[in-house]
């Protein structure tokens, strides 16, 4: 997974427009970023990876790159299929 294939997922997500989004994006600035976008997060990224995201983590993401580097760091421990 690249940012740039990242940051649209998290936009469909939050329902934001395209480009809304950039690396320093301050998650808690994001319109729709809630306890109920992270569930949704969550599940979009163990279906499309197969990764669990701990909860935990996310709630220490500042802004959207430390959320895409929280989510690169969880699939470089995921065994190849």
């Amino acid at each position: 997974m690249t940012p740039e294939a990242f940051y649209p997922q998290l936009e469909e997500l939050l329902e934001l427009d395209a480009g809304a989004i950039s690396g320093q994006s301050a998650l808690r600035d994001l319109e729709g970023w809630n306890s109920m976008a992270v569930i949704s997060l969550i599940a979009m990224i163990d279906e499309q990876y197969g990764v669990a995201l701990p909860p935990k983590g996310i709630a220490e993401c500042v802004t959207a790159g430390d959320l895409f580097k929280l989510i690169q760091d969880h699939l470089a421990k995921v065994p190849a299929r």
